[in-house]
């Protein structure tokens, strides 16, 4: 169309795409939508016994039937699937272990899907001709589907090894990444909220109220920088020392730039400006590196 790439025009030519697929195709439609949200794929999981799931790998689709097996006990979205292809047999009697080593295999018999990321999942009736050509007698895959369906220790295993597959990961040192550890409770959310909305000398107290250890700290460190003199003066001191501390950092990996990284970048700079066009600009940028820095 006339305006490709624009931004407007891509908007125009999706919602055209769109209309297509919902008119002529609307069985696809009307089932993607319900896929589109969590309560609806993990209803469409829980009714069907056979589903054709088609995921992409470099750009090509890759169908296969499947069955729900498990769900991960820690995180209601996570899901797994077993590709009927395979005799469940042999797996019934794993380990959580030797089943999480199982979803780490390549092509996995056992595959997490998320039910709030809309997973490609439809009717058995739906599969392409392909898979449908290729696959196992019907009978065969009911069969299989109804043993995992029974299997109530091999489906809490799965769910089990869902909740395994990854290492957990150290909590960070640096507040800035710990925010990744998980969400802040409802309470200290509306206190957050609070805190935007007071004057900056009620800032600390709404701060301090917070369970939250690290949105406590975010929330002095937004003070420090906008308001410091609303800060009792230890509390200014304590987190002035700090940043002091990390500007002068000389560990090896730092996830910021020191003043040590910053004067070794100006260095370089300063042996490669030959001509001495630059010689303005790493004067002041030595300067103002002089008094951030504290000896």
């Amino acid at each position: 169309h006339a305006n490709a790439h624009d931004a407007m025009g891509d908007v125009e030519a999706t919602i055209h795409l769109a209309r297509l697929v919902r008119d002529r195709a609307p069985e696809v439609w009307d089932r993607m939508m319900k896929l589109s949200a969590k309560r609806g794929t993990a209803d469409i999981l829980e009714r069907e016994e056979i589903l054709c799931l088609t995921q992409y790998w470099r750009g090509q689709a890759h169908d296969r039937y499947v069955t729900e097996c498990g769900a991960d006990p820690t995180y209601d979205a996570a899901r797994a699937l077993f590709d009927l292809k395979q005799d469940p047999e042999p797996y019934l009697d794993m380990t959580t272990g030797e089943l999480v080593h199982e979803m780490k295999r390549s092509p996995a018999v056992i595959r997490g899907v998320q039910t709030n990321a809309q997973p490609i999942l439809m009717p058995r009736a739906s599969a392409p001709d392909a898979l449908a050509e290729q696959s196992l007698p019907i009978e065969e895959l009911e069969k299989r589907a109804r043993t995992i369906m029974v299997h109530t220790d091999f489906r809490h295993r799965v769910g089990e090894a869902l909740a395994n597959r990854y290492p957990e990961k150290e909590s960070s040192p640096h507040v800035e990444q710990q925010i990744y550890d998980g969400f802040p409770s409802s309470s200290d959310q509306t206190l957050m909220k609070q805190f935007h909305d007071v004057p900056w000398e009620d800032r600390l107290r709404v701060a301090m109220e917070m369970s939250d250890y690290r949105m406590r700290r975010i929330a002095q460190r937004l003070v420090y920088f906008e308001r410091p003199e609303t800060l009792p003066e230890k509390t200014r001191a304590v987190l002035g020392r700090e940043i002091q501390a990390r500007l002068n950092g000389h560990y090896d990996v730092l996830p910021w730039k020191t003043i040590a990284d910053a004067r070794k970048e100006l260095d370089e700079l300063r042996s490669e400006d030959v001509d001495g066009g630059l010689a303005g600009f790493i004067r002041d940028v030595d300067e103002f590196l002089s008094g951030k820095s504290i000896s």
